[in-house]
């Protein structure tokens, strides 16, 4: 018990001497209840085989803010989301909770997933400015299906003072790489194809400044490794080694991931935020699991399959 107490008193230390944080969480299938035509999203309507309603939507919604809201509220200058459904979700994310009297905007363009799962980047007006935006394809070749777009965001993230300067230039990448489906040649394949496109991205910013402060992050869908060249795998730390974000088969992996440049190596750090509130029993294997929304069909009274990730930049004041 004085074990978990210390534990618990560190983590409220970590959280009280961030004073810039960005957050990286796969929401678990936030769909709007409304059937979307142009998607493949029956599933997660009151009609659908989840016999999702309005009323496990708002408490979707609730947690999610819940988790993003303990996270540090105003010190948290962006947050990553993945398999999100549409805009409405994030206008109403931002309506509700913890969230509902901060500064936050959103970057969100509709994919070409089939299923309408994208991703989205929410940004503190207070602690961002966004110079550019862009939302890079991923075009996989037949027979694979479409998939999300990666999110560019060009930044100035506040650091040091009360204004914005060039020096706070960062770089912001949210990922969803494909997924695992369909066996191993076929995710490699697919994941390749999005990790050129993001390669690409950053090598054009890399030619332009060495020294760029770059963070790319998301569900890489992957075992944590040095995927990039010029980034660097922050959860391929030892640190990191028993831990996950994400279990299946009773197995604990880091899916979710930050890749940073190298002018940043000395100037954050990643963490796993997993609070007792975002676990329950595995009832298959021994130990904890993430507290998923959906188990089989039934939706439950919980929040996602994946535990968030967050970045602190370890800066102080002048």
């Amino acid at each position: 018990m004085r074990r978990l107490t210390l534990i618990r008193l560190l983590f409220c230390v970590i959280i009280s001497q961030a004073q810039v944080r960005i957050i990286s969480y796969n929401v678990e299938n936030l769909f709007h209840p409304a059937h979307d035509t142009l998607k493949n999203d029956l599933d997660y309507t009151p009609q659908g085989l989840h016999h999702y309603s309005y009323t496990n939507y708002h408490t979707k919604l609730t947690n999610i803010s819940r988790v993003i809201a303990a996270l540090g509220e105003n010190k948290t200058a962006i947050v990553a989301l993945m398999e999100v459904e549409n805009s409405q979700c994030l206008d109403d994310l931002l309506s509700i909770g913890g969230l509902k009297n901060l500064n936050y905007k959103y970057l969100h363009h509709e994919s070409p997933d089939l299923r309408g799962i994208d991703c989205a980047l929410l940004y503190n007006t207070q602690l961002v400015r966004v110079l550019d935006c862009r939302f890079l394809p991923v075009v996989l070749p037949p027979p694979h299906r479409p998939t999300r777009e990666i999110i560019y965001a060009k930044t100035l993230i506040k650091q040091h003072s009360s204004s914005f300067n060039k020096a706070d230039t960062v770089h912001i990448f949210v990922c969803h790489l494909p997924s695992q489906l369909n066996g191993p040649q076929a995710t490699a394949e697919k994941q390749s194809i999005a990790l050129r496109v993001l390669q690409s991205k950053i090598d054009s910013i890399i030619r332009c400044n060495a020294d760029a402060n770059i963070v790319a992050m998301g569900d890489m869908n992957m075992q944590p490794r040095e995927a990039l060249q010029n980034m660097h795998n922050l959860m391929t730390d030892s640190t990191f080694l028993h831990l996950g974000t994400h279990r299946y088969n009773g197995r604990w992996t880091c899916l979710d991931q930050f890749f940073i440049s190298t002018a940043l190596l000395d100037k954050v750090k990643a963490h796993i935020y997993s609070p007792d509130y975002l676990l329950e029993d595995d009832r298959k294997y021994p130990g904890k699991k993430p507290k998923r929304c959906f188990n089989g069909l039934m939706f439950e009274n919980a929040y996602s399959d994946h535990l968030p990730i967050f970045l602190d930049f370890q800066t102080h004041s002048n």
